[in-house]
């Protein structure tokens, strides 16, 4: 594969990056985490433990996705047939990104409405947006995500840039 870390990404512990996977900006992956595909991981994202990235999935901003309950994807989707994705960052407020647009749940849906209507891709987002609603209710609160951040942080030392693979 063709995959990346660039810019002032880190890529350690047991963590992987293949296929065509990019992780870039501030972006960490680390634990047992594996970012493959097409996926990107950019920003000041955070996905480690055991959680799995990969296809067109998108994980930016201040999001973090760890274990296998912090991320959902949805597609193909509407107009551009693309892979929606939603995540939540550390303020706790959902996050989504899919074809040209990308920002908080709340905004998704205002754009929505706005460039769809009530026409089929405006029903078929809408559709996402209740399923993204009962998925976000089961992950952990914000404080949670600190806690489990903060441990990981401090437990797991950062490696050498220069011994990093992708």
């Amino acid at each position: 594969g063709n995959a990346r870390v660039h810019g002032n990404a880190r890529v350690f512990g047991d963590a992987w990056v293949y296929g065509d996977a990019q992780v870039h900006g501030d972006a960490q992956v680390y634990g047992a985490a594996r970012v493959s595909g097409n996926a990107r991981v950019h920003g000041n994202a955070r996905v480690h433990g055991n959680a799995r990235v990969h296809g067109n999935a998108q994980v930016f901003g201040d999001a973090w996705v760890y274990g296998d309950a912090h991320i959902l994807q949805i597609g193909p989707i509407g107009s551009r047939n693309a892979i929606l994705t939603a995540t939540r960052n550390e303020a706790g407020e959902v996050l989504v990104s899919t074809g040209c647009f990308w920002g908080s749940l709340d905004a998704f849906r205002i754009a929505v409405d706005e460039t769809h209507g009530d026409r089929l891709h405006g029903r078929e987002y809408r559709a996402a947006i209740a399923m993204i609603e009962v998925r976000a209710q089961q992950w952990a609160p914000a404080a949670a995500l600190q806690t489990v951040e903060d441990a990981a942080v401090r437990t797991k030392p950062k490696a050498d840039p220069a011994t990093l693979t992708a």
